[in-house]
């Protein structure tokens, strides 16, 4: 029935609203078969609340824009999951993924104990250890060493074909 497009009318999710909602819609955006589904995602809650109807209208609205947000282009949504599975330290997919407790940052395994060996080696008399690359909070190995499988295949499934 619905096809995952921003650019999609909202005629296409119609069924889900009430005839009173779908009338104060009408009058204050335009017909549904004319408005996008990005365009009626961008409706700010304050606009909304400057509307002649009742407060459960509004909320139903409101709902409605939420609800409405779920299909705009999840390639924004994968985009962004891609983006924070990259390694900082080497900017590519990890093959060897190790999340940091500190930040959650995900890094390639050998990449982020070279650089907690290196910066073990280069620690001063007053320093405490090894930071974390990203949020610079205190890290050890120990705290890294573990089994991240089901990771390392979320990595695989979502990589972009190279």
């Amino acid at each position: 029935m619905f096809q995952n497009n921003q650019d999609t009318t909202l005629d296409h999710l119609d069924v889900l609203l009430g005839d009173v909602t779908k009338e104060v819609i009408i009058n204050y955006i335009g017909m549904l078969s004319m408005v996008t589904i990005r365009q009626f995602c961008d409706v700010v809650d304050e606009e909304i609340e400057q509307w002649d109807c009742t407060a459960n209208t509004k909320t139903r609205v409101k709902r409605f824009r939420d609800y409405s947000k779920l299909f705009v282009s999840t390639d924004n949504v994968l985009a962004n999951a891609r983006r924070e599975l990259i390694c900082p330290i080497i900017l590519t997919y990890p093959e060897h993924p190790i999340p940091v407790p500190c930040c959650g940052r995900i890094y390639e395994c050998v990449e982020l104990f070279q650089h907690l060996e290196i910066q073990t080696n280069e620690l001063g008399p007053n320093e405490l250890g090894p930071t974390c690359p990203t949020c610079k909070s205190l890290l050890t190995k120990s705290v890294c060493v573990a089994n991240h499988t089901a990771l390392k295949n979320l990595i695989a499934l979502l990589k972009p074909n190279e």
